[in-house]
């Protein structure tokens, strides 16, 4: 997308009105039109294309359209440096022999590729993506080599496909129980957990809504609550993911439960009967930020990467349709699949599977042992009155020795630090 597009994605998500609950076949039209007109605007602005072809439904179906009677489109698929038979490579390989116009290239990452080799700081703001661009670099590398200007990714499906669970609060709050307890019996099945306490979450959140939870955040971050004593669907059904609250120092703590009461009190009531869409925004905005990070890395080879799944017109058709429409347990990217079907072949719209690289993240961590410990040994972030380094040095040694850790809060922290320690001249502690 076009670098002044990507600010009206960011600002104006101005997605318009939501259809009628029943007339779903006008947004899969909708949509179906949008991404064809999208990946066949690239394609014929590019004399060699290439695509990013992992196997699922994403990056897929975008080299399909594409491909659209167009010979030589480049699908590029990563080969795990650690799990390097893993199922996306197999199936990659089995569906881009369904297309002759379609060619394949596997692309094998080596210990360079792993997560955290690229120590980076983005330059205008703490970002954690260039921490894990290793496998998508190699992919840009070799779209060059083939001479490819153009190269399609699918970031953004998850996000417009797959909606965020506090979708679950919406349709407690709009009286929808029905639909409500019909979705969660689905989920319990799926994630072996209680419909009840499901239910029950959605209730209370809907009951609260957007500020309500803003406030009770702030007293969760204002007591340093740690972070395990709340359930998996307090966790699951949320705005945002688990505070890692005893990470801040008492400073922080207090002024950050400040500003979200701030926050609440000036809040826009029309959020909290959109809890989705709330989130969706956040997500989207998120996806935004890692792709300029993307587009940097294809600007220095040349090349022009482009995420149809972000263009505005696509947005727009898919989240004309509401989260709780949008949303199927039994059946992932349900809109997606209907939109496409006829154009992408169906073993591809029917995969169930997805990758898992969770792996990559604890080789990676281990590699960078010596240089992470030397990031914490005396952070930044500590001058800034921040956090305390203690509690961020013992997550660090857990990842190291293969634990659980809250990956998301902890990759975010490591790419404040290194944020940091390049803007120092700009950025002095207090």
């Amino acid at each position: 997308m076009p670098t002044e597009r990507t600010h009206d994605l960011r600002d104006s998500l101005a997605y318009g009105t939501p259809i009628p609950r029943g007339d779903w076949t006008i947004a899969a039209t909708r949509l179906r039109r949008a991404l064809l007109h999208s990946t066949q605007r690239r394609r014929s602005e590019t004399s060699i294309l290439s695509a990013d072809f992992s196997g699922g439904i994403d990056s897929s179906s975008l080299a399909f359209l594409a491909a659209n009677g167009r010979e030589n489109v480049h699908c590029l698929t990563s080969r795990s440096f650690g799990n390097p038979d893993h199922d996306d490579v197999r199936c990659a390989s089995r569906f881009v022999r369904l297309r002759r116009e379609l060619t394949h290239l596997v692309v094998p990452e080596s210990e360079e590729q792993l997560p955290f080799a690229d120590r980076q700081a983005s330059v205008d703001q703490p970002c954690a993506a260039p921490f894990f661009v290793g496998p998508t670099k190699a992919r840009l590398a070799m779209a060059r080599e083939l001479g490819s200007t153009g190269h399609l990714v699918g970031e953004g499906g998850d996000v417009l496909f797959s909606p965020p669970p506090i979708y679950l609060a919406d349709l407690a709050r709009n009286g929808q129980f029905p639909m409500l307890w019909r979705h969660c019996l689905a989920w319990a099945r799926l994630r072996t957990r209680s419909p009840h306490q499901l239910f029950r979450r959605a209730m209370t959140v809907g009951v609260r809504g957007w500020r309500g939870e803003l406030r009770t955040l702030a007293s969760r971050i204002e007591t340093g609550r740690p972070a395990g004593r709340e359930s998996w669907e307090d966790d699951w059904i949320a705005y945002w993911p688990r505070p890692q609250a005893d990470w801040l120092t008492v400073r922080a703590r207090h002024a950050l439960a400040g500003q979200l009461r701030e926050a609440a009190r000036r809040g826009d009531p029309a959020q909290d009967s959109a809890c989705a869409d709330v989130v969706t925004r956040a997500w989207l905005r998120h996806q935004s930020r890692t792709m300029d990070v993307v587009r940097h890395l294809g600007a220095e080879l040349g090349i022009e990467v482009h995420a149809p799944f972000l263009d505005p017109d696509v947005v727009r058709a898919a989240l004309s349709v509401p989260a709780h429409l949008r949303a199927d347990p039994t059946a992932p990217k349900r809109l997606l699949r209907c939109a496409l079907t006829g154009l992408v072949p169906d073993c591809v719209l029917s995969r169930r599977t997805k990758g898992d690289y969770s792996g990559d993240a604890y080789r990676g961590v281990r590699a960078a042992a010596p240089w992470l410990r030397r990031l914490l040994a005396d952070p930044a972030v500590a001058d800034h009155g921040m956090i305390e380094p203690a509690p961020v040095r013992a997550v660090l040694e857990a990842a190291i020795e293969g634990r659980p850790v809250p990956w998301g809060p902890f990759t975010q922290l490591l790419a404040l630090e290194v944020w940091l320690r390049g803007t120092r001249t700009a950025v002095a502690p207090p």
